[in-house]
């Protein structure tokens, strides 16, 4: 175990997490409880809704945790560099060579319980004028969500305790250890990109499937916009519009990676063969606020699944949305101009 001050704060950020997901599952378990009862009315509503209103608190200050916790990830990768250099490992990505499957699971457990936290949250506020609240299934979800952000902060802790030193590195910033991934001999700009012409197509292809986005996000932002009441009421376009979007934000994702991925990390890093996201969210903090706009941007995409078209809710997600993403791709387009 390499411990530094990254490493402690990585502990406490995660012991922090363990506790409010325990509370968390602890007062759903109450709650499924008290929904099951076969006369859950003498229970009270009341009941149900204060146990709620604690619940929503515990599970808010949990996702500002693991929100601090997922950058704060990162930036631990990147302080193990110097202690692991003499092993191979020459930047961030090459510290994700050293126990490969813990450093995945915890890349991945991360934006997809923020995600489901967030979704948990935002239709807790959107059922809140109901005259009767499905009690049972948000205790069951808040106890699936408190249980993965248990699974996060162990494997975490798990991947902080393991011994590091002494694991060599063949390869550091290069995904694929074959001799034509070693041999390039062409720069970044002359590399055939994800359209098959060149890295200008690729760049047009992401800014103009971001602006789709933007544009629709925006549309449906507006309050009883002419030409979207029918878009928002209408079944099933109400169930399709939400549905292909989410699908978008998804796609959206894939495509950015792959972009920061073969373009915008050679090039703002000033090295044509190194592609690197990890070091450069980490040694560009502002691509690494970008970073974080475009996966909230395409994430939250599906938070408005199983709202209703026309609530403020829905339009104030969207218009988040379309801020996320706007302003993620303005920062990228001037780093990369």
């Amino acid at each position: 175990m390499i411990l530094n001050v990254w490493t402690v704060t990585a502990f406490f950020l995660a012991g922090v997490g363990a506790l409010l997901a325990a509370a968390a599952a602890w007062i759903a378990i109450q709650g499924l409880a008290s929904s099951a009862r076969a006369h859950p009315e003498r229970s009270g509503a009341g009941t149900n809704e204060d146990r709620l209103h604690l619940l929503a608190l515990v599970l808010g200050v949990l996702a500002g945790v693991r929100l601090l916790a997922w950058p704060h990830f990162y930036l631990l990768l990147k302080s193990y560099v110097p202690e692991l250099s003499s092993y191979g490992v020459m930047c961030a990505f090459g510290v994700t060579r050293i126990e490969p499957e813990l450093v995945l699971a915890a890349q991945w457990i991360k934006p997809v319980l923020l995600t489901c936290l967030g979704f948990w949250l935002v239709h807790g506020v959107a059922v809140q004028r109901q005259t009767t609240q499905p009690y049972f299934a948000r205790y069951a979800l808040a106890l699936l969500l408190a249980l993965l952000a248990l699974l996060d902060s162990g494997v975490e802790v798990t991947y902080l305790t393991r011994e590091k030193i002494g694991s060599p590195v063949t390869c550091c910033t290069q995904f694929l250890d074959t001799d034509a991934a070693q041999g390039a001999s062409q720069p970044v700009a002359a590399l055939p990109g994800l359209s098959g012409v060149n890295w200008s197509a690729d760049w047009r292809l992401y800014a103009g499937w971001n602006l789709l986005l933007i544009a629709t996000c925006m549309l449906l932002a507006r309050p009883r916009a002419r030409g979207v009441t029918s878009l928002r009421s209408g079944f099933p376009l109400r169930v399709i519009v939400p549905s292909l979007l989410a699908l978008g934000g998804l796609a959206n994702l894939v495509l950015t990676r792959w972009i920061w991925l073969e373009d915008v990390a050679p090039r703002v890093l000033q090295l044509p063969y190194h592609h690197c996201v990890y070091e450069l969210l980490t040694d560009v903090p502002a691509l690494g606020f970008a970073a974080a706009l475009m996966v909230a941007g395409n994430a939250c995409l599906l938070w408005p699944l199983g709202l209703p078209s026309d609530s403020s809710v829905t339009r104030s997600i969207y218009a988040l949305c379309a801020v996320a993403l706007a302003t993620g791709l303005l920062i990228v387009g001037v780093h990369v101009a």
